[in-house]
């Protein structure tokens, strides 16, 4: 059993005892884990109404058995979710119809009833949903709330379009690993990107359409990914091209399904990366879905296609859909050529302006250190000294800064300062000049020009 659910757990524990029901968990879960796992809580849902076991519903006569699901449909319409108090969505009542008759087609006994459901394109929990716009996603990235993995994650999906199951999947077995982006140098256990937008290669596995497929991420994912991916190198970690973009940390393990079981999944699992977004959205005041940055990537790309920025295909297919290019890139065997690359490389670029907050440096920020810190005085040889500009942090720099101002304000600044009477004699031999006398106690002196 890959996986069972919060509630009720006794009762999906006895199903899966029935060979056929484990059979049938299995088969549906072959595409999508969670479908399946979604599908045995909304049969044992319907078996637990009824008062049946899987196979002793299946063993009723046909009319009986369509009778009663559309009798159960009927019912789940007219109900109210006790958690909103208002009626449960249409397509969450279709999800349920769904489950009950793939279990009636894996028993051969199919429901040949059309059991209509109605207005199953309403979809009342979003009908208020609002996309954030990017002073929004702004707040979001740089909140002191957000942690420098969830910033990470919603980079992927803000800006590469990525689905959250793309980052890691239900089970957390798997997900984008460092290998899966083009242009990341790998060199003494620190990352730095060699191309930006750096182009990201989602499996097949991964994808939602079971297509392999590109998109990109620009300067300020890399940004973000290249602090993220260096302070889990700095606490320990060591990187290798196999090491997953969001991933559990040995200190993260956290509490699995199962009582008494610890989960080491190599991935953070959709939910747990879905569930940490939504805390970070909420404390920066953002009330919409997790998901609604995929929705924020596509709608600021249909406003770069507006204005001629991006082709519509190129948009679909960075979203991961099968579109205009798909019969390009799967007669080269998933393989674009690389005047195709270059030029969507390039089209993302461009479209950067509607997706990313920042703005863009375009020089990279180890030449921008080695420039300031020249710039306030230090020397060549007094930063190699120090290691190197690749080896100082921001933390370093900031002190180094600071260093050099208040040294400079000593020695150039800030020339006269006043001293007691007595010291003047101890000042001068160190080769300041007296100025004047302000009383009996006290005199003014300056450095020499």
């Amino acid at each position: 059993m890959s996986a069972t659910v919060k509630h009720d757990n006794d009762l999906y524990n006895k199903m899966m005892q029935d060979e056929d029901v484990r059979r049938w968990h299995s088969n549906v879960g072959k595409n999508s884990l969670i479908t399946g796992d979604i599908y045995l809580r909304c049969l044992g849902r319907f078996l637990k109404k009824i008062g049946l076991s899987a196979k002793q519903f299946m063993k009723q006569p046909r009319k009986k058995i369509e009778d009663t699901v559309q009798d159960y449909i009927d019912g789940f319409e007219k109900s109210v979710n006790p958690e909103t108090g208002e009626k449960y969505s249409p397509g969450y009542i279709a999800n349920q119809l769904k489950a009950i008759k793939s279990w009636a087609d894996f028993s051969g006994k199919p429901i040949q009833r059309r059991i209509r459901i109605a207005n199953t394109q309403r979809r009342p929990t979003l009908k208020n949903e609002r996309v954030p716009t990017q002073q929004e996603l702004k707040r979001l990235l740089y909140a002191a709330t957000t942690p420098l993995r969830t910033r990470a994650a919603i980079t992927f999906i803000a800006h590469a379009g990525m689905r959250i199951e793309t980052l890691g999947d239900y089970s957390g077995t798997n997900g984008i690993k460092i290998s899966d982006m083009s242009g990341i140098q790998l060199k003494d256990n620190r990352v730095s990107f060699q191309n930006v937008p750096a182009m990201i290669v989602v499996p097949g596995e991964l994808s939602k359409s079971r297509r392999q497929y590109i998109t990109f991420v620009g300067e300020e994912g890399c940004a973000i990914l290249t602090e993220y991916l260096n302070e889990r190198a700095k606490a320990g970690e060591c990187l290798t091209q196999d090491t997953g973009i969001i991933a559990t940390s040995s200190t993260q393990f956290g509490k699995a399904r199962f009582p008494g079981v610890v989960d080491k999944s190599p991935f953070l699992r959709t939910t747990k990366i879905g569930n940490e977004i939504r805390l970070a959205m909420r404390a920066a005041g953002l009330t919409q879905r997790p998901y609604v940055w995929r929705s924020f990537f596509d709608t600021q790309l249909m406003i770069a296609e507006s204005r001629q920025k991006i082709s519509h295909s190129y948009r679909m297919f960075f979203m991961g859909h099968v579109g205009d290019i798909e019969a390009t890139y799967t007669t080269n065997k998933y393989r674009l050529p690389e005047n195709v690359i270059a030029d969507m490389r390039k089209t993302y670029e461009e479209c950067t302006e509607y997706l990313e907050t920042s703005a863009p440096s375009r020089i990279p920020s180890e030449h921008m250190h080695s420039v300031l810190l020249r710039s306030i005085g230090y020397t060549e040889d007094e930063i190699e000294a120090m290691g190197g500009i690749e080896q100082l942090t921001d933390i370093m720099i900031s002190e180094l800064i600071k260093q050099k101002v208040v040294s400079n304000m000593v020695n150039n600044g800030n020339r006269q300062k006043v001293v007691p009477q007595k010291e003047i004699e101890e000042y001068l031999k160190q080769g300041w000049e007296f100025v004047s006398v302000i009383d009996r106690d006290k005199a003014v002196i300056k450095l020499p020009r």
